[in-house]
């Protein structure tokens, strides 16, 4: 396997061979690599998402030949490991460099239940950040990302650990006026696109769902009041509201919970005259619809 040919001539390549050499001296077989080293992670010298015939999930690489051959087949301490994945951004370009930023990116952030796998210093975390979110992702990746996700569904016990994950964490002022810009700056097509999505029967009928049975406490309620006080739809959004509700029929069933539910209730002085403004704005369109 000409590992040289794979990777450009520089000392990075040099220093990652001489870790490679140095470990096969050591150790030819995992056992006996482990005995030595107590610890050891298997390595391929050319990393297997190169070749055509990787036998790991994902994109199909470019190299032919067998990537599990023992010619590429090295036993490393997780020091060196690491160390191996680091040189390799500097000794690959292009679509090499793509796959093996990403592979570093993981190493970084990895984590278990039982352990740490690397404690890596901010400078390396931050470098591996920035390597991988300067890759450029083409439409077609986007368009095979988003036909992966469609159908997926989570479970009630993901579900959970996402809630738990997330339980107690409190936003900073800045991060949430970023999050505000952000969603006010989303293009057109985008916001057409989720529009789209949210008016799909199977989303009304999931929603539904979720929301059936839901039980919102007081203090949830004086939330949303009072986030809503004050704020006033603009004439573009009436025009929608009123579109998506010309034509729309209840039915008698839900005639019957809103009477049922509103019997008893005292409205306020300002409600009434709320409601009897609305009545005669309605009166006043029905009679000259111009």
């Amino acid at each position: 396997m000409d590992t040289l040919n794979t990777f450009n001539d520089t000392k990075y390549t040099r220093w990652y061979l001489d870790i490679i050499y140095k470990a096969q001296k050591r150790a030819s077989t995992k056992k006996a690599a482990k005995s030595i080293c107590k610890y050891i992670e298997t390595h391929h010298i050319i990393p297997e998402s190169f070749f055509v015939s990787r036998t790991r999930k994902g994109p199909i690489g470019w190299l032919s030949g067998d990537p599990n051959v023992n010619d590429n087949i090295v036993y490393l301490t997780a020091k060196e490991h690491f160390i191996c994945h680091h040189l390799l951004i500097h000794m690959c370009s292009g679509r090499a460099l793509n796959i093996i930023t990403y592979a570093f990116r993981g190493m970084c952030a990895w984590r278990s239940k039982t352990h740490t796998r690397y404690v890596v210093l901010s400078r390396w975390y931050e470098k591996s950040k920035i390597l991988a979110n300067s890759i450029p992702v083409s439409d077609e990746t986007r368009a095979k990302n988003s036909t992966s996700n469609k159908g997926r569904i989570t479970s009630e016990e993901t579900k959970r650990k996402i809630s738990e994950s997330k339980t107690g964490i409190k936003h900073t002022a800045e991060t949430i006026a970023k999050m505000v810009i952000s969603q006010k700056n989303r293009s057109p097509e985008v916001l057409e696109r989720l529009a789209q999505l949210s008016r799909t029967p199977e989303r009304r009928k999931r929603s539904s769902e979720i929301h059936t049975g839901k039980i919102v406490s007081e203090e949830t309620r004086q939330k949303i009041s009072l986030a809503r006080t004050g704020t006033t739809a603009s004439d573009k959004a009436r025009a929608k509201m009123s579109e998506s509700r010309t034509g729309h029929l209840t039915s008698q069933e839900t005639r019957d919970k809103q009477s049922a539910s509103n019997k008893g209730q005292k409205r306020s002085e300002e409600a009434k005259e709320n409601m009897r403004i609305g009545r005669l704005r309605a009166k006043e369109k029905k009679s000259n619809p111009d």
